[in-house]
């Protein structure tokens, strides 16, 4: 089973959107879920992305990009 991976408006504050700063993990590498994958950072803050779950993941969104809030960056799949 497929997991996206989003940030809900609350983790990125004030601003609404947010760059998304580094991934932290390889395209196609397994993690464990928990692991941190990707750091976003805003005006304010800089905010760790976690994994859901233990697969692979499947990155949706380059570094640099800026994201909105509900905007899937990644999925942890079994494929």
């Amino acid at each position: 089973m497929d997991i996206d991976i989003t940030l809900g408006a609350d983790a990125l504050g004030e601003e609404g959107e947010g760059d998304l700063a580094q991934w932290l993990v390889d395209d196609g590498a397994r993690v464990e879920g928990g692991a941190v994958i990707a750091e976003i950072e805003t005006a304010k803050v800089l905010t760790e992305v976690l994994a859901l779950a233990t697969s692979r993941l499947l990155r949706l969104v380059e570094a640099g990009k800026v994201i909105g809030p509900d905007t899937v960056i990644a999925r942890i799949t079994d494929a």
